[in-house]
């Protein structure tokens, strides 16, 4: 059984579409769960019709409390052996279901499946993301949240971290730290959409204080792992600016902003 969780904050208008793809998957052993997170649009009267469609869907409500709240909460009422995240304005190619249980079942190592993507909406294109490595990882986020997990995993790590942002990150490193393999299907099968509006992530101050203490968090929950593969300060930032090249966009300066910990006051010392 694969269990797809699909949390819904204000997401009326897509959803239908994002259900719609994994209704359409050609793997039918599937419980969808759809998690309102206290919207406040009509999202009730859009799901009445669509639950009618289909036995595996559940519907379940809770107050806002954010994405990674939402997830633990759809994870924790579902019963699958792999759990799929699915934010409620993306979607699935029908095969990617299929092709990701095939993996698992073929790989008893693997912890992680997720596959090529490409952006549809306001924007087009391929999601071009650097193929995970471990100490790549610490950097950045190199797996986008919707992809494949055993609950086993989950139950091992207690799930998302609710207290902070970037929390598919921050899962992705603790479901991955000291063992597992990742597998990336070489075909797109996954679509991102883009709003005009932009991500939360775009629209964020990077001086939040919510994101500095988010960022210092991940790193003091990796900080062996840091000093193993970055011993060498100026070798973090030098990887930093690798990394923006390759996927042409600005990666954040996290790691030497904080002032909250040793480790960031002599990265800040060696980089001024």
């Amino acid at each position: 059984l694969v269990s797809v969780i699909i949390p819904t904050y204000n997401s009326a208008n897509f959803i239908k579409e994002a259900i719609d793809s994994i209704l359409n998957q050609t793997y039918k052993n599937l419980e969808i769960i759809i998690v309102n997170d206290g919207s406040t649009d009509n999202i009730d009267e859009v799901m009445d019709p669509i639950l009618k469609m289909d036995q595996r869907l559940k519907y379940l409500i809770k107050p806002n409390a954010g994405l990674g709240s939402a997830r633990n909460f759809g994870i924790n009422n579902s019963k699958g052996k792999y759990i799929l995240p699915l934010d409620a304005d993306d979607m699935f190619e029908q095969s990617f279901v299929l092709k990701a249980v095939q993996n698992f079942e073929d790989n008893e190592k693997l912890k992680v499946v997720y596959c090529e993507a490409e952006f549809f909406g306001a924007k087009i294109g391929t999601w071009s993301l650097p193929l995970y490595s471990r100490k790549k990882m610490l950097l950045t986020n190199l797996i986008f949240s919707c992809s494949m997990f055993k609950r086993q995993d989950f139950d091992r790590i207690g799930g998302y971290d609710e207290t902070i942002m970037y929390e598919d990150w921050d899962f992705w490193l603790g479901l991955l730290k000291n063992e597992g393999e990742v597998y990336k299907i070489p075909e797109v099968l996954f679509y991102y959409r883009q709003h005009k509006e932009g991500s939360l992530m775009n629209q964020l101050n990077k001086k939040d204080i919510i994101h500095k203490k988010s960022l210092e968090k991940i790193f003091l929950k990796n900080e062996k792992e840091f000093f193993k593969f970055y011993g060498n300060p100026i070798e973090i930032e030098l990887e930093r600016q690798k990394f923006e090249r390759i996927l042409n966009k600005p990666i954040i300066k996290w790691v030497y902003k904080s002032r909250n910990h040793f480790v960031f006051r002599l990265i800040a010392k060696f980089l001024k």
